[in-house]
Formats: structure tokens, sequence, C-alpha cells
């Protein structure tokens, strides 16, 4: 694992996390070991090693350069949960670009207010969801390439004369590329969230991303070569920091399965597979009531390690049901902003959190001298989320929420450490 101070020095080289997610490992010892383990629906595997994801983003990145990407412009991610997906996430970072996903199963009018409200430059889909833009796509005009990733030669008739096939275009380009310069504060992606029936986009800057990293380098300790697996959709708002930079940041075998529905096929190639680390999201009514059968998995061994992402007003009460140490807690809250823990620290002391995260405000509310009292995190300050965007103005929102008390007693000592009586 390496050194949580790492993140701090590395990040003066660069804030881009597609480095400290890929190209880190790629450039160390570790460069040959299983990053991704695709199961297709017919459960056809591919396995992409650190070097080959670092290779293939670097290509992508390469390819968005000669379509005429530059920094500060918006790729899009309209595509199913396949590998290239993740590449074009990578690869689009690679290049200083906005990254955004948008998801199939919203209507094609939310679909096109996206696009235009991004101004698209480039969207990368399928062929089957490729057929949906056809309604929208000349009202567009931000648009400048679509690349679609042709899978089946099934599917050749459905492409446009005018779109770009993705292998075609990738193999044009080099496997070497230097990631272009970005700072902390330029935005890394925009995501949307749903509050009163709207949609609203949240930009996320380099600098939320390494959040990600310091909370991952404690939560998933020592997982060099281990497999994880995540049912976090690609929908949520949680997939970027759940499916990929958590099982990438200490250099896991990221398990993803093509659609998450079989829960059946699941278990069984988890257990093929030999996944030890496990992340569930209890949050999504997609996936209620499965929490039971992966439990059941858990229950096998005791090598296992359960994350468990919850949408829950933190209470020690969560505590009360949670007594295998290798069970961790996440909570999701208002706005995103994830702490992990564990019951029994990591033996440090009772309570270890970690590092306070970057930019995050941290209150005890009951004693400034560091002494036990109830910690409180500022949300309306954290770094977790960069600002929100207006869509019919160029001009950020000020986002006013009260301070989110956790209910617990805790302290933060002079280095920064948390911990949490627990």
């Amino acid at each position: 694992m390496y050194n949580n101070f790492d993140i701090y020095k590395d990040s003066d080289q660069t804030p881009n996390i597609a480095y400290h997610l890929i190209d880190k490992h790629a450039n160390s010892h570790i460069k040959d070991n299983i990053a991704l383990s695709w199961i297709s629906n017919d459960n056809h595997k591919e396995v992409y090693s650190f070097a080959d994801l670092s290779e293939l983003s670097n290509k992508f990145a390469n390819m968005m350069i000669s379509m005429g990407v530059e920094k500060g412009d918006v790729i899009v991610l309209f595509i199913e949960n396949l590998p290239e997906l993740y590449v074009g996430f990578l690869g689009g970072l690679k290049t200083g670009a906005i990254v955004t996903y948008i998801s199939n199963n919203i209507d094609i009018n939310n679909i096109k207010k996206r696009l235009i409200s991004l101004k698209a430059k480039i969207i990368l889909t399928t062929p089957r969801l490729r057929n949906k833009l056809n309604e929208i796509i000349f009202e567009l005009f931000e648009l400048q390439h679509i690349v679609v990733v042709n899978r089946s030669n099934l599917d050749d008739g459905l492409l446009d004369i005018a779109d770009l096939d993705y292998y075609h275009e990738m193999d044009k380009n080099s496997s070497l590329f230097d990631i272009n310069k970005t700072f902390k504060e330029d935005i890394s992606l925009i995501y949307y969230t749903s509050t009163e029936n709207k949609h609203l986009p949240i930009s996320i800057s380099h600098e939320n991303l390494l959040n990600y990293y310091l909370v991952s380098n404690y939560v998933i300790e020592n997982a060099s070569n281990e497999a994880y697996f995540s049912n976090v959709s690609p929908e949520g708002i949680n997939f970027i920091n759940f499916n990929i930079c958590y099982p990438w940041i200490n250099a896991s075998n990221n398990v993803v399965f093509e659609r998450l529905d079989d829960i059946g096929n699941i278990l069984t190639i988890i257990e093929k597979e030999k996944v030890n680390i496990l992340c569930i999201d209890e949050s999504s009514i997609m996936n209620s009531g499965q929490t039971k059968f992966y439990q059941s998995y858990v229950n096998k061994s005791n090598n296992i390690r359960l994350f468990k992402l919850l949408l829950l007003n933190f209470s020690a009460d969560l505590f009360l049901n949670n007594n295998n140490n290798n069970n961790y807690i996440f909570t999701d809250c208002n706005l995103g902003i994830v702490l992990a823990f564990n019951k029994s620290g990591i033996d440090i002391k009772t309570g270890y959190l970690g590092l306070k995260m970057i930019g995050q405000e941290l209150q005890n509310s009951s004693d400034t001298n560091n002494k036990f009292g109830e910690l409180e995190i500022d949300i309306s300050k954290s770094l977790i989320f960069h600002s929100y965007y207006r869509e019919d103005e160029n001009c950020n929102m000020d986002v006013n929420i009260r301070n989110y008390s956790l209910g617990l007693k805790g302290y933060v000592d002079c280095k920064g450490n948390i911990y949490l009586q627990i």
C-alpha cells in the first residue's frame, strides 16, 4: 500500500487521478497484474492488466486530441458497462477534458437537455444507444464527433456514415501519451444528482477525486492483486469512487459485470474469481433485497471484507449489528460526501479513521482542544463537490446546507488524524 502522504507529494507532479489509478501501477513492478476482469452477459471474460489500461487510455487520449478535444471540453460517455467505459473515463481525464456519464435509462428529452447544457463535443456510445440520439442529433450544435463502440459485426448496418468506429480510430493512435497539465481546481467530471424532481449537474475537481484516493488508501489496505467487486451501477453518483477509484488505488483486480440483475450468476462468478473485497450498495432500490445473498457469500470466509454503502443518518446504532472486524460501513450524506471507518480501527487506536480529507472542514462543537466531543462535518465547505452549475446561466450557485452531525464522539489531532470513540 502506498504511504498516505504520497498523494500530496505525487499530486504536486499531477493531480490527475488517471495517473494515480493506472499509470502509477503500469510504471511499476506490478504492471502485469490484472486490473480489470470484465464479464459479459454471456459470461465471456476479458482481462486487462494495468499496462493494458494505461496503453488503451493513452490511445483514447491521443484519439480525442486528434479529434480536436482541448482542456475543458466535454466528453460524454453514453455507453453500457463495457471495458470501453473505463478506458474512456481514464483517457478523457488524461487530455484535461471534462468527462460525464449519461445513463441510458433517462428519457430522450433529458438526454438532449444535458448534452446541450454541457456543450458536449464528443460522445462515446454503442450502436443501440446511438439510435436513441437520431431524433435530437440536429439540435446538438456543439457536437463534433460520435464515436461508436461496435462490439458485434451484426451491428454494422446500424452505423451512420458520419459516425466514427472506435476500434478503427484507436488503431490509428499511439499508446504513448503525456498527461496534459491539470491543476487541482480544474474540473475533472460532471455528474447529475436528483433533488426535488430536478437533475442538477455537479462539477467535481481533480482535487475532489484525490479525496477518494485518501479514504480508500486506508480502507482497502494491502489490496494489491486481490479481487474486488462492487454492485454500484453506472447511473449512481458513487460509481466513480466505488467502481473505479477504490479498487485501483491499491491495485486490486476490479471484477466488473456487463449487467447486475442476475444475482445468482454474479455469486457463482465472484466465488470462481475468488473475490475477497465486496462493496454492496444498500441504498439503491434496484439492489433492494440483494444484500442477504452477498452476506451469505461473505459468511463463507473470514478473509472476505465487506463494505456497505448506506443512505442513513449516521448513528452509533449502525455499529451494533456489525461486529465482524472485516465489515466496514460507508455513509453517503446529502451531497455525496463519503466517510469510511471500521469498528476496530487499523491497529493504531480505537476508532481511527485516517487523515482529514483534502479541503474538508472539520468542527469540534463542544471542545476546541481536540478532546472528545461531537464531531461534525460542514458539507457546504467540502471539496468533494466543487460547485453546482446552473443550466440557464454561466455562473455558479452557492450551496448552503446546515452542518451534518455524525452523532458520535470523536476528535481530530494536530496532524489532522481523525478518531471516533466507538
